[in-house]
C-alpha cells in the first residue's frame, strides 16, 4: 500500500507548530516581502513593544498581537496572510466616525464603512498592497494608541 502523502502546510497554517516571525514573512516575494517587514517594523516603533505570535484560530492563523505597553487589549494586528500581509485594528468608535465624517483617505473610509461593530468599536482589517496604503493604516494605528483622531 503506498504511503499516503500529507499536504504540506504553510508556517502560517500549521496550527501545531510555532512560526518564527520570519518563516512567516518568508513566504512573500518582492513588494509583499518589503511592505510585510516595514509594517511588522513600523507597528513596533508605534506601539513602543514587539509583538507577540499568537494562534488566533481558522480566520487568522499565526498572527502578531500589538499591545501598548500597560494595556491588556491589543492595538494592532499583523496578519501573514498568503497573498498579502492584512493589518487588523480595533477602531475605537469616535476615531472612525472622525474619518467617515471628516472623509478621510478612500482606503480607510471603504473598510471602515463595512466594519463590524461591536460596542464603541469597529473592526477593521485591511489587505496591504502598496505603500500608500501602508501609510495610511499606520497613521491610523497612530491615532489609536495616542487616542486621537487622524
Amino acid at each position: 500500500m503506498p504511503a499516503s502523502r500529507q499536504p504540506s502546510r504553510s508556517p502560517w497554517e500549521d496550527r501545531f507548530s510555532t512560526p518564527t516571525t520570519e518563516q512567516l514573512l518568508s513566504q512573500y516575494e518582492g513588494p509583499a516581502q518589503s511592505l510585510a517587514s516595514v509594517g511588522l517594523t513600523e507597528l513596533e516603533k508605534r506601539v513602543g513593544q514587539p509583538p507577540s505570535l499568537e494562534w488566533l484560530g481558522l480566520s487568522w492563523k499565526w498572527t502578531l498581537v500589538y499591545k501598548v505597553p500597560g494595556e491588556t487589549e491589543p492595538c494592532a494586528y499583523l496578519i501573514p496572510t498568503p497573498d498579502w500581509p492584512s493589518i487588523a485594528l480595533p477602531v475605537p468608535l469616535p476615531i472612525a466616525e472622525d474619518i467617515l465624517i471628516r472623509r478621510g483617505s478612500k482606503y480607510l473610509r471603504e473598510t471602515l464603512v463595512h466594519a463590524c461593530q461591536v460596542d464603541q468599536v469597529r473592526w477593521a482589517q485591511w489587505s496591504i498592497q502598496g505603500k500608500a496604503q501602508l501609510a495610511d493604516v499606520l497613521k491610523l494605528t497612530t491615532g489609536i494608541v495616542e487616542g486621537q483622531p487622524v
